[in-house]
């Protein structure tokens, strides 16, 4: 019997069919009589109408809209230049300035390696950033623009893939509508600014697009979601390798061995041997790195060395101490995500007061995450979606959180670019949660949800592009956060350096500039007393603007002991000093280097030196010979000290320096000026024959000096040759100039 042809109309799906498959607009049917009721054989509506998601021509105009956001939202920081710690990480680093060529170094050495030598596991380990800093310098050189638009299509991609990828976790048939609204807060959330503003913090970006990508080929490994591939080794093997990628970008992503299992366990029914060998590739993939990690420093954490407690206050508290402080810090990033103003790229000492276990910020706190913490596992029965955020959020939070061990700051804003997707998705399923299901998708007849979703991405809009000027360059980011920033000794400090040494504003001096270096430091000092770097820097400001007495009381305060900055900064202005004839003032500058560092031994002799133009011969002697008593045994030392021995009629001394310098520089046989002062001094002891000897080599030299001749010629008549006195006496007589008495 020949079989029936189905009828067209039978076999037509009543959706459009994503590339699984699956129909993309359908209702999921669990294969019961009761879901099935919903649906007709012939593929139209029975008793409840199915809203119409978007098919997937529409979802590639959803990810283009967002791509378009993240360009419209952060195009304006192109135009920027280098800011912060851009130096250290790209123009100041001497390997990443090697460029191609430097990869295999930046591999095998940490974070700072290239800026200060420093190879120890607390500076980091991030070579995927650096190595992307080091292939643009071969390519466009040191180009700031490139390294920003470069931040912006990385951050446009993450956004993308984050809205591919929530379409495959989320519940519920309005899920591509959702994973949109949290993929576009996501986007125009203000706090990330400092990540994709900064181009240092590419780090955090890597990190988070690697993460994505690792959960990504989880998912396709399990075969859900609508992925294909299913249950393939291949899958799992690039999950783990994008894991150790982000591991490799900031260390930070080592959350994700935790949560890429939670997300896969919550939110998709897969088997429990999947979940576990897909923890097991990331726990072999984290364990590669870690073993990389101690190959290179030769361990994961040096016990012995310290955060600055400028970086991180709570340097010095133990745990108990440290819980309430780091708990309340935890209410502060809630705040922020919640209230993203005012924002600032440095919170170090002082701006986060050392909250006690009785301080109302952490007895807030704290019940917000007991509170948070309680939904959670109240709703993990019921798979909650505002469960799953809080569960992400702890979790993703929890390296940067200073609870169990510190790291380099108590807290930054970058630090939430991870954990902030916890409040997006919390947020856009509250948003979503206004959307009144009619049967189709469209936004007719949603005013609550459209004012909520197109009031808050307006607001971070404009907060996100007004706060990406400002990074503009050091001095407008720093004179900007310093107004909310003030308690931060850091932010003056920096702002008091960018002053004082980068270029000037438009319209100020450079005097105007240095007394606006200088109030900042000061700043900076009554904040944080202890900082000698600070104290080095406002001496340097002081002596450049020619405040000496200011210098030195700074130098006299302590911490500023054998300074090798601030002196040889003193010494230099001397020198210039000396050269322009102010001897006075050089005077003083040579005083406050060796004050600053009284083993400059170059700083005696120019004093001595300045003293001997002066004509204060003893002073001259006193402290050249304290050069030479640390150490100065230099010819030129010597030879000062001869002529002031000789200006104070002291002769011996004289010829006994004179002697020694010689000695040491035997080139001084050969100098005009020293064979006559020697000389003179030789007669002056009546020692003729050799004041005879030292003339008779000048007059080699310059056979024009006409005091030459006539000290020959009274040494001959000191000696009773009265006929070679006149004969030298006639030949000084017949050169030009006038004729002076012998010696």
């Amino acid at each position: 019997m020949a079989k029936k042809k189905p009828s067209t109309a039978t076999n037509k799906p009543a959706y459009p069919a994503d590339k699984s498959g699956r129909t993309a607009n359908a209702p999921k049917l669990q294969g019961t009589a009761k879901n099935a009721k919903s649906i007709t054989t012939e593929g139209t509506e029975n008793t409840e109408k199915a809203v119409q998601i978007p098919g997937q021509k529409q979802i590639k105009y959803l990810a283009l809209i967002l791509g378009c956001i993240c360009i419209a939202l952060y195009a304006n920081t192109i135009p920027n230049g280098y800011v912060v710690d851009d130096g250290a990480a790209i123009t100041q680093n001497k390997i990443v300035q090697q460029g191609i060529g430097g990869i295999p170094v930046l591999l095998k050495t940490g974070f700072l390696y290239g800026m200060y030598g420093l190879t120890s596991s607390k500076f980091s380990y991030r070579p995927v950033s650096l190595t992307s800093f080091a292939i643009e310098h071969s390519l466009w050189g040191d180009n700031p623009h490139i390294s920003h638009a470069i931040n912006v299509l990385l951050f446009m991609l993450t956004v993308v893939l984050l809205f591919y990828l929530l379409q495959k976790i989320l519940p519920g048939r309005l899920r591509i509508m959702t994973a949109f609204v949290i993929s576009a807060l996501f986007a125009a959330h203000p706090i990330h600014t400092e990540v994709v503003g900064y181009i240092k913090s590419r780090d955090e970006i890597f990190s988070f697009l690697f993460l994505l990508l690792a959960m990504w080929f989880a998912i396709k490994y399990q075969g859900t979601g609508g992925t294909k591939g299913t249950g393939t080794m291949k899958n799992l093997i690039i999950s783990a390798i994008f894991f150790f990628l982000a591991l490799m970008s900031k260390e930070s992503a080592i959350t994700f061995v935790a949560i890429i299992p939670f997300t896969l366990f919550y939110f998709l029914k897969v088997k429990k041997g999947q979940i576990i060998s897909t923890s097991l590739a990331l726990v072999l993939a984290m364990a590669a790195y870690l073993a990389l990690r101690i190959s290179i420093f030769g361990d994961l954490i040096h016990s012995e060395e310290k955060f600055e407690i400028i970086d991180n206050f709570m340097q010095p508290m133990n745990f108990i101490t440290r819980l309430p402080v780091a708990i309340a810090i935890i209410g502060k990033y809630i705040l922020k995500l919640v209230f993203p103003q005012p924002l600032s790229f440095d919170y170090s000492y002082n701006m986060i007061p050392a909250y006690t276990w009785g301080s109302w910020e952490f007895l807030v706190s704290f019940l917000c995450c007991i509170g948070l913490a309680g939904y959670a596992i109240y709703g993990f029965k019921k798979r909650s979606v505002f469960g799953y955020a809080v569960f992400f959020f702890f979790i993703s939070i929890f390296v940067v959180s200073n609870i169990l061990f510190l790291i380099g700051n108590a807290f930054a804003e970058r630090f939430m670019y991870l954990p902030s997707l916890a409040f997006c998705i919390a947020l856009g399923y509250a948003v979503m949660s206004f959307y009144k299901d009619k049967g189709v998708l469209n936004f007719k007849g949603q005013p609550i949800y459209l004012f909520c979703l197109s009031g808050i991405l307006i607001l971070y809009s404009i907060k996100t592009i007004e706060r990406n000027t400002d990074w503009k360059d050091n001095i407008t980011l720093y004179s900007h956060d310093v107004v909310y920033a003030d308690k931060s000794a850091r932010i003056h400090y920096l702002l008091g350096y960018a002053y004082a040494y980068l270029e000037p504003l438009k319209g100020k001096s450079k005097k105007e500039m240095i007394l606006k270096a200088e109030n900042e430091l000061r700043t900076t000092l009554n904040i944080f007393p202890g900082d000698e770097t600070v104290k080095k820097y406002l001496i340097a400001i002081e002596l450049e603007n020619g405040e000496v007495a200011k210098a030195e009381k700074l130098m006299a305060s302590d911490g500023i002991k054998n300074d090798t900055f601030s002196a040889n900064l003193a010494y230099n202005l001397g020198v210039g000093l000396f050269n322009d004839k102010n001897y006075e003032a050089a005077i003083a500058k040579y005083k406050l280097a060796l004050f600053a560092n009284p083993a400059l031994t170059k700083a005696y002799f120019n004093l001595g030196l300045t003293y001997e133009n002066l004509q204060f011969y003893d002073s001259a002697i006193t402290i050249l010979n304290k050069g030479i008593d640390i150490g100065s045994r230099e010819a030129k030392s010597y030879m000062i000290l001869g002529l002031c021995y000789s200006q104070l009629k002291q002769y011996p001394k004289a010829r006994e320096n004179f002697n020694k310098a010689l000695e040491l520089n035997p080139n001084f046989a050969d100098d005009i000026d020293f064979l006559s002062h020697i000389g003179v001094c030789c007669l002056e002891e009546n020692e003729f024959e050799d004041g005879i000897k030292y003339f008779s080599q000048l007059l080699k030299l310059d056979p024009n000096n006409k005091e030459a001749y006539y000290n020959l010629a009274f040494a001959y008549h000191q000696m009773g040759n009265d006929t070679k006195a006149g004969q030298y006496k006639q030949m000084g007589d017949e050169l030009p100039g006038k004729n002076n008495v012998p010696h």
